[in-house]
């Protein structure tokens, strides 16, 4: 009788993971996803990608966002456009700052170091 409550128990667990998930994707389903993510990404690594990037140009500075980029690009989980200006508009869509100490040129400068 005690494995029959474990078993309800887990079955109950997993059911509430299950809908925290879809929870989880429905919200991320209402915001694009960050547009250079690798083709040979499934959805969840890609949206695990998306949700880095968003992390990294909200807190980071360019020159390391630059670096984490390209360490990212290295592991084929992104892919880096050849046009710096490319990417910067989309990483400032994700949250990337746009005054002073993170204007195009300066992005420039480090993009492909």
């Amino acid at each position: 009788m005690n494995q029959l409550h474990q078993d309800m128990d887990e079955l109950a667990r997993r059911k509430a993971l299950k809908t925290h998930a879809k929870a989880d994707v429905a919200v991320q389903q209402d915001e694009e996803m960050f547009k250079h993510v690798h083709p040979s990404l499934d959805d969840e690594a890609a949206w695990q990608i998306h949700n880095e990037v968003k992390r990294l140009v909200k807190r980071q500075g360019i020159q390391e966002i630059c670096q984490y980029l390209h360490k990212l690009a290295s592991e084929d989980k992104i892919f880096l456009p050849n046009m710096p200006s490319v990417a910067y508009a989309e990483l400032v869509r994700m949250g990337m700052p746009d005054g002073e100490g993170f204007t195009l040129k300066t992005f420039m400068k480090y993009y492909r170091k």
